[in-house]
């Protein structure tokens, strides 16, 4: 299963969008309006008792028509509003995810679309600290996540990083020491239950920021401490089977999400049913340009 999901910037087009209710509430009234005209015209007529036959042609129709630049101008609003969502959508970073399902995953990692786990990119010398949560007694180091090594069976503790059992997850921090140019993060993982599917936020600094706190706690927004949001990763089914593994990658149609010197991930349980939501990370790739 491939899934692509895009984030419109709303705010941009607010005026247009705001313009269009506003337009409708005028121009639902004009019918109104004409049926008012036209009761005042004809109790003029009426109380003046002028013959039908010499009330001016002009007044009668006037009363009648439906301005046709009414569907233009509707049609137009409609128009800007999708070239501007569609615009500024194509602004903000790509999320493509795919799934394999239990009876088809295997340690090779094979999706259709998306690349397998590199054991040679950005992120295989990159320094890893462990910003907040803890990470579970059976969990694998945080070079588990760069070190090229894929879990050899869906349920591998050992050969995945995952937070503590019935925590609510934690945030981690990747150094490249320098700022380097990054076309892609993509995050991997392989779990038979809940544990498989992702959720995180991604966030990244090139080091410039001032202030930038670089170890930003949970309950306080990395938005605020000097960080770049990125994205919001999201693989959880909307139907279906949880198990399995997922390839997330997020790039930006420009071809690049930015020069950066540390990527931040806020990683969260994927469900709330039991302890055990946090989700089983086998692998992170950056690419760069």
């Amino acid at each position: 299963m491939h899934s692509t999901a895009k984030h419109p910037t709303f705010f941009l087009c607010a005026i247009s969008v705001f313009s269009v209710p506003l337009w409708l509430t005028n121009t639902a009234s004009l019918p109104q309006r004409h049926r008012e005209h036209r009761d005042r015209t004809e109790k003029n007529q009426t109380d003046f008792k002028v013959p039908s036959n010499q009330v001016p042609k002009r007044q009668t129709e006037s009363a009648e028509r439906v301005f046709p630049g009414s569907r233009i101008m509707f049609t137009t609003n409609v128009l800007l509003i999708l070239l501007c969502l569609s615009v500024f959508s194509a602004l903000e970073p790509r999320i493509e995810f795919e799934h394999i399902a239990n009876r088809a995953a295997d340690s090779n990692f094979k999706f259709k679309d998306l690349p397998s786990p590199s054991k040679d990119d950005a992120a295989t010398n990159a320094k890893l600290t462990l910003i907040d949560g803890v990470l579970d007694g059976g969990s694998g180091e945080l070079s588990a996540l760069t070190d090229g090594l894929l879990p050899v069976k869906a349920d591998d503790p050992g050969g995945n990083l995952y937070f503590n059992a019935g925590s609510m997850g934690g945030r981690f921090l990747m150094d490249f020491e320098t700022p380097i140019d990054i076309a892609q993060v993509i995050s991997y993982s392989w779990h038979p239950g809940a544990r498989g599917p992702q959720l995180y936020k991604l966030y990244a600094a090139d080091g410039s920021e001032s202030p930038l706190n670089l170890h930003p706690m949970r309950g306080i927004d990395p938005g605020t401490q000097g960080w770049k949001f990125i994205a919001t990763v999201s693989t959880i089914p909307k139907q279906g089977e949880d198990g399995g593994q997922y390839a997330a990658r997020v790039s930006d149609p420009s071809g690049s999400l930015g020069k950066f010197r540390y990527l931040l991930f806020d990683c969260y349980v994927t469900e709330l049913n039991d302890e055990w939501g946090n989700t089983f990370y086998s692998e992170i790739d950056v690419i760069t340009k």
